[in-house]
């Protein structure tokens, strides 16, 4: 999977959905990144992250197997112990969640029979080029000869034939056998009669269904007892339950506090309108950003006011970015921060927002690595 939105959330969904379909005796494996709460999260056999014990003697498996284990990277090392732990579980669906771009990325090992594409944004344009169509090819790269169908989502700043167009560039440039059909190609459009879902995950879900039944329909081996019609159906039925840190909620007091792992402009946007589309984002509501350095902090404060929130505040620690007058012109009212290195601070400003007694809200957006602080924060409720 691919993408610069939606990549966590669709893999977790497509991983949930595979559970439901596949024979009881097999596991699904599922491998995401970055991790929320610790590095097992990662790599997960039917959505429960592998224990310690696993992945050491995995581990030590894998350096007997891969002398040059030592010269990998942190995030080359996690991608080849899941992939020998998927295939020591002898998964029958195996799902990849690549790290920065496709054609250079770790995930690459993985061989992928189908690829999937999610939402791309204009991010890491220093690596991986400064417009969509270069940022396109980057995350099609991950296309192999072992594909055999890619499926992708609408794209905010590409047409349909662009997005075509890339996937075909990507074919020829592979220099396909001529005995080989070329992988197949599925859009998925949201039905025109339908209104839009109440919040993204609902939008995911539905793409990762859409994903599931084209692999189900070309390939049913996989399936309890090849039995595509009855795996179909399961799938459009079945609800595999909301990704970690996706509008993760829970309740501190009277106070709703929620999580989401949204670090860029649109994904802030679309995080916040599904969240203020029952309620209002007033008085009684204020969000807490906080992002790694790399990113443009006043563009997403700007996505925040733009989607309606006017209270915010900016959690910082080591490698976090910090508003500045000077590079960062839209943070230039000195917004109040907290330190992610103190939740005993958070907590007294949870008390102090209840104490107002209107409809008290806290949303937490942005790094992954602001997830234990969430929990710290939440007390684990």
């Amino acid at each position: 999977i691919v993408g610069s939105n939606a990549k966590g959330a669709t893999a977790f969904y497509l991983a949930g959905l595979g559970e439901a379909v596949c024979a009881e005796s097999d596991r699904v494996g599922l491998y995401t990144s970055p991790h929320l709460h610790s590095v097992l999260d990662r790599i997960r056999l039917n959505r429960e992250q592998i224990d310690a014990e696993h992945a050491l003697a995995a581990l030590a498996r894998l350096k007997e197997r891969l002398p040059i284990s030592r010269e990998l990277s942190y995030f080359e090392l996690l991608t080849a112990l899941a992939w020998l732990i998927f295939q020591e579980a002898r998964s029958p669906l195996q799902i990849f969640e690549a790290g920065l771009g496709g054609r250079f990325d770790a995930t690459r090992i993985a061989r992928a029979q189908t690829v999937v594409l999610t939402r791309i944004e204009l991010e890491h344009t220093g690596v991986l080029g400064s417009t969509p169509e270069a940022i396109l090819a980057e995350k099609l790269g991950i296309i192999s000869r072992h594909c055999r169908r890619v499926c992708y989502m609408p794209q905010p700043q590409l047409s349909d034939e662009q997005v075509r167009a890339g996937i075909a560039a990507q074919i020829e440039a592979l220099d396909w056998p001529a005995d080989q059909p070329p992988p197949a190609v599925h859009a998925w459009q949201r039905p025109a009669d339908s209104t839009e879902p109440q919040d993204y995950r609902a939008e995911n879900l539905a793409f990762a269904r859409f994903v599931l039944g084209r692999i189900v329909a070309d390939s049913p081996a996989f399936v309890n007892a090849g039995d595509a019609r009855t795996a179909l159906a399961r799938i459009a039925s079945y609800d595999p339950g909301p990704p970690p840190g996706r509008l993760e909620r829970r309740q501190v007091g009277n106070t709703t506090v929620y999580f989401d792992v949204a670090h860029n402009p649109p994904a802030i946007e679309r995080s916040l309108k599904d969240l203020a589309a029952g309620c209002d984002p007033g008085a009684g509501y204020e969000v807490w950003l906080g992002l790694l350095a790399d990113r443009d902090l006043a563009a997403c404060v700007d996505a925040v006011r733009a989607a309606g929130y006017q209270h915010l505040r900016i959690l910082t620690g080591p490698g976090f970015a910090t508003p500045s007058p000077l590079r960062h012109a839209g943070t230039a009212e000195q917004l109040p921060l907290l330190s992610l290195d103190d939740p005993a601070g958070g907590r007294a400003r949870l008390a102090a927002i209840e104490a107002r007694g209107e409809r008290p809200t806290v949303v937490l957006l942005g790094s992954h690595r602001i997830y234990n602080y969430f929990v710290d924060l939440t007390e684990g409720r």
